[in-house]
């Protein structure tokens, strides 16, 4: 594993790689945060909330997040920033930094180990199983696409169906983080298999 110190940017949702993340920024303290981080190769980790509010602190952070890298910055004539970033590798927190301005932490980065035998059959179980939760969904008049295109890259795959369904961020956090692509594979079918069910009623 890659253990390197990150700037953490909490958040009240997942940022599951391979998705655009955009961001206003203007609080002073995260105002710092890009400025530090256009120094020291444009990446910051995104983490999940999972209690309170960031804002004014006292939150609880999750233990695993993602590196997100700024690909287009805007700023306003006041200072503030309007950014695009896109995630890219995951990581589990090793040590939480303090506040100094903002949310700092040691982090052990990881990834997708290959997809074994099982791989292909599975992943096309979850996509055939999104498809039908997607299709339910349009009949009750949510704007989604069924025919959103998947890559076929079992990994990327895995990431594009959690960023194509409206999943909670419960279940995108446990889909995201999950240990391999077969587990996220069962995990997603398992997701929209309940999903589909909570439409017929």
């Amino acid at each position: 594993m890659n253990t390197r110190l990150l700037p953490i940017f909490p958040l009240n949702s997942v940022l599951v790689p391979h998705q655009e993340l955009s961001l206003h920024i203007f609080e002073p303290r995260y105002l710092q945060l890009v400025e530090d981080c256009l120094a020291n190769g444009a990446e910051f980790g995104v983490v999940l909330i999972e209690r309170g509010h960031e804002v004014g602190g006292g939150d609880a952070r999750a233990s695993m997040g993602t590196v997100a890298k700024i690909f287009e910055l805007g700023q306003f004539p006041d200072g503030r920033y309007q950014l695009l970033a896109a995630g890219t590798q995951r990581f589990k927190v090793a040590e939480w930094l303090p506040d100094n301005p903002y949310a700092q932490a040691l982090v052990d980065e990881f990834d997708d180990h290959k997809a074994g035998p099982d791989g292909v059959e599975l992943y096309t179980q979850a996509i055939t199983a999104m498809r039908e939760y997607l299709r339910a969904l349009v009949s009750q008049g949510h704007q989604v696409d069924p025919d959103v295109k998947i890559a076929g890259d079992l990994v990327i795959g895995g990431y594009d169906m959690i960023n194509a369904t409206p999943l909670g961020d419960l279940d995108r956090f446990t889909a995201t983080y999950a240990t391999s692509p077969e587990a996220r594979f069962t995990l997603l079918t398992e997701m929209f298999h309940d999903g589909l069910a909570a439409t017929q009623f």
